[in-house]
């Protein structure tokens, strides 16, 4: 399975600034305050970024979101957060 952003929706002006995507992931513990951690399996292309989530073998609800830095002012567009649950 993939999780694929489409950045497509925001002004043309910022997706040619664009310089990377970050995706941060964290795995949801009940009452517990669990620290975002960076995917390294990140493919991005222009306006658009995905990761597999292959790597993702521990069963549980999981959470995802991207972030496009732009170049200009070195600030970061953050998307809305994804939730998945990964069966064992």
């Amino acid at each position: 399975m993939v999780l694929y952003w489409d950045f497509h929706h925001v002004p043309d002006d910022l997706i040619g600034r664009i310089t990377a995507f970050e995706v941060f992931f964290h795995k949801q513990k009940k009452n517990e305050d669990v620290p975002w951690k960076k995917c390294v399996n990140v493919f991005a292309r222009t306006g658009a970024a995905q990761v597999s989530l292959k790597g993702f073998t521990e069963p549980g609800r999981y959470s995802f979101y991207v972030a496009a830095l732009d170049s200009l002012n070195g600030q970061s567009t953050k998307s809305d957060t994804v939730h998945v649950t990964i069966r064992g």
